[in-house]
């Protein structure tokens, strides 16, 4: 019961649209127009295979196709995108996949299975110098055969009851193999998929521009005659946002941003949300004194008041939710009772300070002192942070904060070069083969910074792969989930919501958890 509750709970912050919003999705759609919308911060590659940020999808996906993608009207189910068809073997060890009939690149030349088969080969087995940052993803993959011209059939080396989502990454873009061949860095370079808008111009620093390719193989789509993606601080955007300049921002606002809008917009604008993917941890470096200690680990998340602290923060911030590694709503997230018996969870916390100061005596540290590495972008890093700062300081730890830039911080991270760091993620997804696969010690692309290592998380990580039964497999999520949580090496907090803000002329727009992919921007269209 109480798990339906708790996902119930997730499911309605979902759902949640304005009425306006609801409307839009009943009326008939318009065509034509340019959607203008704004992007914090440009793409540090136009290779897709690369990427992983919402900066490099946020202005590259209107341009490329994948094999399968995400279901907005159907959180999270993975439907086809060129992908018509599929049938999966019993043993879940050969998946065939049908294309669309007449897809075209944006050249003008027709899609066959030797793209789709060459561009997933690029992201297992890149060729020299090319980045494929989710590789480790697809480690189950043997093969990728293309025996005609319209299926695709990808041999497993062992079952994956996550893969059919997997093949749905916003970042398995599909590339011509024609221009692969002649060049395995052509991505890098040039923008040219089969997706519903061509790129026009690109000025970096400044805007982004794609009109509708005509081409397109979904009949009808896109609506728009075009998008204008601006590049923007975090202060311009929101200025434009209240000034009109543009009419949308895919990521989301805070709610002191969406009363600004809302006082100089007034119905000219409205506001979807729902729960974001976002979630704000702190990451320790278990390779470092004394954080080698688990009692010094478990002090650190005993010490923080995760259900008193999140009303405050949602005030002021993007944070709204208490959460584990999964978003509470998600398929198989921890039911809310079993949580709050996990470290940092409860809601004693006057009984928890008080173990985690006996815990800090214990390991020999009771005046323990540390600097936190924090990300530069200040919301909702900033205070964030701060609340963590004086969360410690009621169990008598004292923390100096060092804000760094972006490059910075992830390098750092990635280095190793820290005790204690401000972590987070954004997944694209819900599925746990890939929302779980960033904590297991051999999975650099997902890069779990600690140094910790346990084979026990491998061996519950590969137990939930291999069930394809959804009970079982949520339970053995759930077994997985806990084991992490209780060993500390990352401490989840908090969680962001996803507060976006439309022009009343945007319509279309199913509202989803997820930030780090943009959507089907072929369905938008503009009202009159």
């Amino acid at each position: 019961m109480t798990k339906s509750i708790w996902a119930s709970a997730g499911a309605l912050a979902l759902a949640f649209l304005t009425t306006q919003g609801a409307m839009a999705q009943d009326a008939k759609p318009v065509r034509g127009g340019i959607l203008n919308y704004g992007v914090a911060g440009g793409p540090h590659t136009l290779d897709c295979h690369a990427g992983n940020s919402f900066a490099v999808t946020h202005h590259l996906g209107p341009h490329y196709s994948t094999l399968m993608k995400t279901d907005n009207r159907n959180y999270p189910n993975t439907i086809g995108d060129l992908a018509k068809s599929w049938t999966i073997s019993p043993d879940h060890l050969t998946y065939t996949f049908k294309l669309h009939d007449n897809v075209k690149f944006h050249d003008g030349t027709a899609l066959t299975s030797e793209d789709v088969r060459a561009s997933f080969q690029r992201i297992i087995d890149p060729p020299a110098g090319v980045v494929s940052a989710w590789r480790s993803m697809y480690a189950d993959l043997k093969s990728v055969e293309a025996p005609d011209k319209d299926t695709v059939v990808f041999k497993m080396s062992a079952p994956n009851s996550g893969m059919l989502s997997i093949f749905g990454s916003p970042w398995a873009c599909i590339y011509s193999a024609a221009k692969l061949k002649e060049d395995p860095k052509y991505p890098e370079k040039t923008v040219m998929g089969t997706g519903p808008f061509q790129l026009v111009e690109h000025v970096s620093g400044s805007h982004w521009t794609g009109k509708r390719f005509d081409g397109y193989f979904r009949p009808g789509l896109p609506y728009l005659d075009g998008f204008k993606a601006i590049a923007l601080s975090s202060t311009a955007l929101i200025n434009a946002l209240a000034g009109g300049q543009i009419d949308a921002e895919f990521r989301g606002v805070t709610p002191a941003d969406q009363q600004r809008i809302q006082a100089s917009r007034g119905a000219n604008i409205r506001f979807e949300q729902a729960e974001g993917m976002g979630l704000f941890m702190v990451s320790f470096n278990t390779k470092v004194k004394p954080y080698d200690d688990i009692r010094v680990r478990r002090a650190l998340t005993l010490a923080v008041d995760r259900w008193g602290g999140i009303e405050p923060m949602s005030r002021i911030s993007t944070l709204k939710y208490v959460s584990s590694f999964q978003r509470p709503g998600a398929p198989d997230a921890l039911p809310k009772a079993q949580l709050e018996k996990l470290p940092g969870f409860g809601r004693d916390i006057k009984a928890a300070r008080a173990e985690a100061r006996r815990l800090l005596a214990e390991a020999g540290v009771p005046n323990l002192k540390f600097t936190l590495i924090n990300r530069g972008p200040d919301m909702p890093y900033a205070p964030f942070a701060l609340y963590l700062i004086d969360q410690w300081r009621q169990i008598g730890v004292t923390v100096d904060q060092q804000v760094v830039d972006t490059a910075n911080w992830a390098q750092r991270r990635t280095s190793g070069n820290f005790s204690v760091i401000v972590d987070v993620t954004g997944d694209w997804g819900e599925d746990p083969s890939f929302v779980m696969a960033r904590f297991l010690s051999s999975d650099t692309s997902f890069n779990n910074p600690t140094g910790f290592s346990d084979p026990k998380i491998e061996q519950l990580f590969q137990a939930q792969k291999l069930e394809f039964d959804p009970a079982k497999r949520t339970q053995a999520v759930n077994v997985l989930e806990n084991y992490i949580v209780e060993q500390i090496f990352t401490m989840p907090v908090f969680r962001t919501v996803r507060l976006l803000p439309f022009a009343t002329k945007v319509q279309n727009y199913p509202v989803v958890p997820v930030h780090n992919w943009l959507g089907d921007v072929s369905e938008i269209w503009l009202k009159p």
